[in-house]
């Protein structure tokens, strides 16, 4: 576990944190450094027992004294990030006090108040940038004094923030045109040599201020808006679009975009792919997906790479287009990938091992109806649409929805844990509703025209025969049983042999089975 969680719930912002270090006399860029200081190679451990956590507690408590921070601060911080488990009265005496009473720079006259005021975690709404982390085995093999040298050479050089790490891309990011090979190039000219792979990896997991673009773009809504000011956007987008079963539409809508901000935020993972059918071409259908990424065009695909995780993984939306253009395998493909929630791939021209973990929900459109081969089609949500309004959008200077906000006020719902999973109702409408988007073959259509459930009990190949009489070519028996179960007519048994009651709709009586 991270020292700064990731829990919305527990995650401290870094202004707050650099504004109370500013009660002490500190700057806010001096503060920032310190602090940052403090967190690079302090990990919780998450196993170990109550010793290691102590002992985790005690070199936090020992590098705040180092850089004369007060124990006020410290404890406080303790309070905030330790385990809950641990009474404050634990934390003092075995963390803390330990440490202050060595010699070392005062941080403050105040003592420490003997009974410290229980307070309550505050809830946090959004996450803060996590900053360095452990070091990798690669860099770990380096002296302690090397690796602190590099530390020092590059804090002095390079501003705290100038060096990011993208989670999700697992890139560093550089301002003001820095690269890798310019800040090992500047090493080097002043005198500090190591393998650049060893400075890659101590800028990734001990510099480097890690983020992620969507949960900061979905913490940063939290800040921006009350419910208050976003509450009914979901609403007005959704009526901009006009569909066949418009109330389940809007309900449907609704949920998926509640379940893809779970989903980007690495949580529960979004099985469900919400689709846009209509046989009119250049009604917008695509569009309206494009317009619901709040990224700009970033962190949205059209296609799926080679390996799909690395295009579930540094996606928030994935609009496949033209689904009437997907084979029966590539539908199945999909099927398969839609339940996956992350992926170990190994790291190019190494042995490593990378853990990436999906963001991504699916979207779809299509202009035909028969995009459905299987019995099985419950991670479909498609639905018929008659028209756009297309005044959601600025194209024409009159756009009303704010896709900023439609974005809050569904990550509000979320965190307000809003049921997102269709309810038993929904569940039945949409079964229904698949049967209008089935992929129906020749056999299928032969069923339909000759054969509805009924009374008469005939097995697949009496039927088969019946209906080859009628389009004078042969039939399988085998092939009409399925057609019959996506008919809905099921197989059953008379008590001697297994079959299925039908009725000829021509009027067919044939003699008793």
């Amino acid at each position: 576990m991270d020292f700064i969680r990731e829990n919305p719930g527990e995650a401290r912002v870094f202004s707050e944190i650099t504004s109370t270090m500013q009660r002490y006399n500190n700057s806010q860029e001096k503060s920032s450094i310190i602090f940052a200081r403090i967190l690079k190679g302090h990990s919780q451990p998450t196993n170990g027992g109550n010793a290691a956590r102590f002992k985790w507690m005690r070199g936090i408590a020992e590098a705040c004294h180092g850089e004369g921070i007060p124990k006020e601060f410290v404890f406080e911080q303790m309070k905030q990030y330790s385990d809950r488990s641990f009474s404050e009265e634990a934390i003092l005496q075995s963390a803390i006090m330990p440490v202050y009473k060595t010699t070392g720079p005062a941080a403050t006259e105040d003592p420490l108040p003997d009974e410290p005021e229980t307070e309550q975690r505050p809830q946090r709404t959004h996450t803060i940038q996590r900053i360095g982390g452990t070091p990798t085995k690669k860099n770990s093999l380096l002296p302690k004094g090397k690796i602190g040298e590099v530390l020092s050479f590059i804090e002095m050089e390079y501003p705290e923030g100038s060096i990011l790490f993208n989670e999700m891309t697992k890139q560093m990011v550089f301002k003001d045109g820095k690269t890798v090979d310019k800040i090992y190039v500047d090493m080097l000219t002043s005198g500090i040599r190591l393998p650049k792979q060893d400075l890659i990896d101590i800028l990734r997991e001990r510099y480097a201020i890690h983020y992620h673009p969507i949960r900061q773009y979905f913490d940063g809504l939290f800040e921006k808006y009350d419910y208050s000011d976003v509450e009914g956007s979901i609403e007005a987008l959704s009526s901009c679009i006009q569909a066949k079963e418009q109330q389940l539409f809007d309900s449907m809508f609704r949920k998926h975009l509640i379940r893809s901000v779970e989903q980007g935020r690495g949580g529960h993972t979004n099985r469900f792919i919400l689709v846009l059918v209509s046989e009119k071409q250049y009604m917008g259908k695509s569009e309206f997906i494009k317009y619901l990424n709040p990224f700009d065009g970033e962190l949205y695909a059209e296609k799926l790479d080679t390996n799909h995780m690395l295009t579930l993984a540094q996606n928030f939306i994935v609009n496949l287009e033209e689904l009437e253009t997907f084979s029966k395998r590539d539908l199945n493909e999909i099927k398969s990938i839609i339940s996956s929630s992350h992926e170990s791939i190994r790291k190019l021209y190494t042995q490593q091992m990378e853990t990436w973990s999906r963001t991504a929900s699916f979207w779809a459109s299509t202009n035909k109806d028969g995009f459905l081969s299987d019995v099985e089609n419950t991670r479909w949500l498609p639905f018929r649409i008659t028209g756009i309004d297309f005044r959601y959008n600025n194209w024409r200077g009159t756009g009303r929805i704010d896709i900023n906000k439609v974005w809050a006020e569904a990550a509000y719902l979320w965190r307000r844990r809003e049921p997102s999973e269709p309810t038993r109702d929904e569940w039945d409408m949409l079964t229904e509703l698949h049967k209008d988007f089935e992929y129906l073959n020749d056999t299928d259509h032969y069923v339909r025209e000759y054969i509805e459930a009924g009374e008469l009990f005939q097995s697949a190949t009496q039927i088969a025969g019946h209906i080859s009489g009628k389009v004078g070519k042969t039939v399988s028996p085998v092939n009409v049983g399925r057609s019959l179960q996506r008919l809905g007519v099921d197989r059953s048994s008379n008590g001697a042999k297994y079959g299925y009651y039908i009725k000829y709709t021509d009027g067919t009586i044939p003699p008793p089975y």
